[in-house]
């Protein structure tokens, strides 16, 4: 029987190779941040945020803004995207990219309960 993935890391599965030639240069300076949050799974993903500071994310998504066009081509323009299989860089950062998503509306749902 196969363990589930969820709430793993997904550059830390079993079988998961990173190869840093097959990530655009640009991408580079968010490796670790996609590393460490592109979790399988929301459950696994929820429980991230809920240990996280709002200042670690906040961090998160100010790295990855002024790149999101660029993230966002990687994921999911890219050559490796429409490949069969999607090469594990690009999963990982269709996954970040996802999660970078609930990283953003947390930080400014919390940041707006502050400001009442």
């Amino acid at each position: 029987m196969t363990k589930s993935a969820t709430g793993k890391r997904y550059a830390e599965l079993p079988g998961a190779t990173i190869r840093l030639k097959v990530i655009p240069r640009a991408l580079l300076p968010l490796l670790d941040d996609a590393k460490k949050w592109a979790i399988v799974g929301e459950t696994g993903v929820d429980g991230a945020i809920r240990k996280a500071s709002i200042e670690e994310m906040e961090a998160v998504v100010a790295r990855a803004e002024p790149l999101k066009e660029e993230l966002w081509k990687f994921a999911h323009e890219s050559a490796g995207s429409r490949a069969t299989p999607i090469p594990d860089e690009v999963v990982l950062f269709q996954i970040f990219r996802c999660v970078l998503q609930d990283l953003d509306s947390t930080v400014r749902l919390k940041k707006s309960r502050t400001r009442r």
